[in-house]
């Protein structure tokens, strides 16, 4: 009895030392692949840093895009609304699906005509002067000074969740220690970089998720959550809000932002393709965190944005757990470059007008070590996903509408879309004003995101016609008519394209629910 117990100790010690010198050597070669990139790749000006090289293929500007996008702040929303809500709340986080197809279909054709470094010096071009001028420089520092670092700290807390799970580490600590090393790889990041290591930050994420997956099927009843009795679809104000207003309103979906930064430059044919594979990436990734945190009943696993994390802990083997770190955290840089970079764009283009591919980029790596240090600022007092999500939403009640009618109509100007973008700032204020001041209106204080997405629109809309209505002016057509000439904007290709998009988005939706319905 001793020797067979002496024999498995042993062999017990000898598991935990293959594990460890596996864990190294993943770990090594990870670094060395990271320092050859990085030293044949090295940006050497701001065209490399801040936009997509433009022979990059489609297929790895697809996934690009799509590690890009899909944080693990988007796993950890899922997994977190599934595990503590139930299905029937996804629906705020699948509503990004439908606009999906406007921008293959209509929009980055568009952008691949430009060829700008940053995405805001296209408001030069669609506006008349000087009011183009001013919402470009307003811009720069209201969505590149504020709402950029919100996005990182959204980020940021999702990674921070990636780590206390995975090692004991507190909250500060972890967001401390990711926040310091963000702001040092602000003199490493670049687009030049991206095209070639978010394609082994993809596959490190993707394959051990789906070894997770795959060791589910024909498993124990046991370990799933029990939602048999929950209905997949929300109440009619939740289906109305998520379905019929937040995917166009509270979302910018004509590329403005991250994608337009990859797009730009590139043919209409490779951008059409690289939006494609990004979608069905997207409807592939998201099916896979949700079945496997529908996995997180046994084991004591608690519900919350960390549940589909500890599954995976739990029954992922041990040698994969170095890759499958490697992805979580190749998932995470990716997309705090991407915004790190849009925002840097934003902020210079702000300060300098129009950039020159030749410029230093030692600005912008500045520049990018400040926005890290306010995200985790942000994030410090912040501690929930959904409280953040529903902040920006809120911030971007309204807009998208004005974002998708500017490239069709000249009386969507400047100043248009200038109250557009100030006026969910202060809807917030009164809102909370209101309900601070007055204690009789206790209602207005206790009213849900959905109520609250659907008042905020309906008072931009009115707003925004009226300012569209008040301001427009003769030199607005003249701008629009050079603009559209520019890029030969062929009008009557609008209707159908914009009817192809709403048709392959909402198929998405629907490919999505059958997917969850098959689950459940």
């Amino acid at each position: 009895m001793l020797s067979v117990r002496y024999c498995f100790s042993f062999s017990k010690i000898k598991c935990f030392f293959v594990v460890i010198q596996i864990v190294l050597i993943v770990t090594l070669v990870y670094i060395v692949f990271l320092v050859a990139v990085h030293a044949l790749k090295k940006p050497t000006g701001l065209s490399h840093l801040l936009r997509m090289p433009q022979n990059t293929g489609w297929l790895v500007g697809g996934v690009v895009l799509f590690v890009t996008m899909y944080s693990t702040s988007s796993a950890g929303l899922v997994s977190a609304i599934v595990t503590e809500k139930g299905p029937h709340d996804l629906l705020i986080v699948w509503a990004s699906l439908i606009p999906l197809g406007f921008l293959p279909m209509v929009f980055a054709p568009l952008w691949a005509k430009l060829n700008f470094i940053s995405e805001n010096e296209f408001l030069t071009l669609r506006y008349a002067q000087p009011w183009a001028k001013r919402l470009r420089n307003f811009r720069a520092f209201y969505v590149g000074g504020l709402v950029v670092p919100i996005l990182l700290a959204f980020s940021l807390l999702a990674f921070v969740d990636v780590i206390a799970t995975f090692a004991e580490l507190s909250k500060p600590a972890a967001i401390a220690l990711v926040t310091a090393a963000m702001m040092l790889n602000s003199w490493r990041a670049s687009y030049r970089e991206k095209s070639v290591i978010d394609m082994l930050h993809f596959v490190a994420f993707l394959v051990p998720l789906i070894v997770v997956a795959c060791s589910f099927t024909g498993s124990s009843e046991a370990i799933r959550l029990d939602l048999s009795n929950q209905p997949l679809l929300p109440e009619p104000l939740l289906l109305v809000a998520f379905l019929g207003v937040q995917w166009w309103s509270a979302q910018i979906i004509d590329g403005a932002g991250i994608e337009a930064q990859q797009l730009m430059g590139t043919d209409r044919r490779k951008a059409v393709r690289t939006t494609l594979t990004m979608s069905v990436l997207f409807l592939v990734v998201s099916s896979l965190v949700l079945y496997v945190s529908l996995h997180s009943g046994g084991d004591g696993i608690a519900p919350g944005q960390q549940a589909y994390l500890e599954v995976i802990q739990a029954h992922l083997p041990d040698f994969l757990h170095p890759v499958m770190a490697i992805g979580m955290l190749g998932i995470f840089l990716s997309t705090f470059e991407a915004v790190q970079l849009w925002g840097c764009g934003l902020l210079l283009s702000g300060m300098d007008g129009q950039l020159a591919t030749g410029s230093s980029a030692r600005a912008s790596r500045l520049v990018m070590t400040a926005t890290a240090l306010v995200s985790g600022l942000i994030a410090w007092q912040s501690d929930q996903l959904t409280v953040l999500l529903e902040f920006l939403l809120g911030l971007t009640a309204g807009v998208g509408l004005v974002y998708i009618l500017r490239w069709f109509w000249w009386r969507i100007n400047s100043q248009v879309q200038l109250v557009a973008m100030l006026l969910p700032i202060v809807l917030i204020a009164v809102h909370k004003a209101i309900s601070i001041l007055f204690n009789d209106l206790a209602w207005i204080r206790n009213m849900e995101y959905p109520s609250v997405l659907l008042v905020y629109t309906a008072v931009s809309l009115v707003v925004v016609a009226a300012t569209m209505w008040l301001t427009n002016q003769n030199d607005d057509r003249v701008a629009f008519s050079d603009f559209a000439r520019s890029i030969d904007l062929q009008q009557q290709h609008v209707l159908p394209s914009i009817a192809k998009a709403l048709l392959f988005g909402f198929g998405l939706l629907a490919i999505q629910l059958l997917i969850a319905y098959s689950m459940l």
